[in-house]
């Protein structure tokens, strides 16, 4: 029986852990890349079933971009502030049921 391909069982796992979690939490740069493509595939559904579906994972999620300086702000549509990291981390994770790892 054939399990399907490392691109899809990817994709399942990743959608898998998004589900998972209550915030997605991305530095300036990241979300700048990351977000525009993600919103529009979940929007238009214009990839594979399992793709769209990571899509649209991916943008109901509640999302913060922390960046260090308040001219990097450019993020409207999502919380944002500026930030030591790991006091941020250690707000979120007070505040959410879910527990973000903090790695020195």
């Amino acid at each position: 029986m054939k399990r399907g391909s490392s691109t899809t069982n990817c994709m399942k796992y990743f959608t898998g852990l998004l589900r998972d979690s209550g915030v997605e939490i991305f530095g300036r740069n990241t979300y700048h890349l990351m977000y525009p493509y993600w919103h529009d595939v979940a929007v238009n559904q214009s990839e594979t079933k399992v793709t769209n579906e990571f899509a649209r994972t991916f943008d109901s999620i509640a999302k913060d971009c922390l960046f260090n300086d308040i001219e990097e702000r450019g993020v409207e549509q999502h919380d944002a502030a500026p930030l030591n990291l790991r006091e941020e981390i250690m707000k979120l994770n007070n505040s959410q049921e879910k527990i973000f790892p903090l790695v020195d």
